[in-house]
């Protein structure tokens, strides 16, 4: 019987990954379709130009990631954009800004819950299954209590080396 040389050869390589390489290339994958769907209908609609626009937003970007790096390397007694807002432009500036950034995430996200629990009321409005829909959340509501006590009992659990 003749084996073939690459059989024969140990390899330090293996195949296989890991779940946090898995859910990465789920992450990925998902962000990847989500921007050329994104921007497929975007350059369907405005033409080729909205490539020179993703570009100059992706530049605004890294220059603000860079900017913040260096302001935080700088000045590490600081703790986010509020705190060097009031060190550089003043203490209205820093208030001004912080209450901005909490209505922004406030308003984003409770206008994504709204959205959200919109699309569950036409949704059984338009089925017209009342009664159904909340028998067949019912066994949701049971994943999620039970999630949430085991995570208790697990982060209440010391772990001994």
């Amino acid at each position: 019987m003749v084996t073939s040389p690459t059989v024969a050869r140990a390899s330090p390589l293996h195949r296989g990954l890991t779940s946090g390489q898995i859910g990465m290339l789920t992450i990925g994958g998902v962000i990847g379709t989500g921007l050329f769907l994104g921007s497929g209908l975007a350059v369907s609609m405005a033409g080729p130009t909205v490539l020179l626009t993703f570009v100059v937003g992706g530049l605004l970007a890294i220059a603000l990631t860079y900017a913040a790096t260096e302001m935080a390397l700088a000045r590490p007694d600081l703790h986010g954009f509020g705190a060097f807002t009031h060190r550089y432009l003043g203490p209205l500036a820093g208030f001004t800004q912080r209450w901005l950034y909490w209505g922004v995430v406030a308003i984003s996200t409770g206008f994504a819950a709204a959205v959200a629990m919109a699309a569950v009321v036409v949704s059984m409005l338009f089925v017209g299954m009342f009664r159904v829909a909340w028998i067949l959340g019912a066994p949701t509501v049971v994943v999620i209590v039970v999630t949430y006590a085991l995570t208790r009992t697990v982060r209440r659990t010391r772990v001994h080396d």
